[in-house]
């Protein structure tokens, strides 16, 4: 059951979004926590084996204390092209399954 979740928000592109959800998660970790730290929405992403992935889904994964949780529950809506967020319409991501993998969810997203 998830019991606090956290949104990191920043105004643009590249600055530094990742890398705070990153230590944040770092830092509840070594405090004993469990949590998973989410990217909803990515554009610009590579493709790898046939899929879309964010690189920076991929890092927050690094640095998530669930290794069991898919790619897809990290990233849920991946584009290619990079596109500004508001202009992706998408339903409310169905987090709060976590099975008790995870205790808090760290939402990682752009607004502008």
């Amino acid at each position: 059951m998830i019991t606090k979740g956290y949104f990191v928000t920043g105004n643009d592109t590249n600055v530094g979004k990742t890398v705070v959800v990153a230590a944040i998660c770092e830092f509840l970790i070594s405090r004993g926590n469990r949590v998973c730290a989410i990217k909803p929405v990515a554009s610009g992403c590579v493709v790898k084996n046939n899929k879309l992935y964010s690189t920076d889904a991929l890092t927050l994964m690094q640095h998530s204390s669930s290794k069991t949780l898919p790619y897809s529950a990290i990233n849920p809506f991946a584009f290619k092209e990079p596109i500004s967020p508001h202009l992706v319409r998408f339903s409310a991501y169905a987090g709060g399954r976590s099975s008790g993998a995870v205790s808090g969810v760290i939402f990682n997203s752009t607004f502008g």
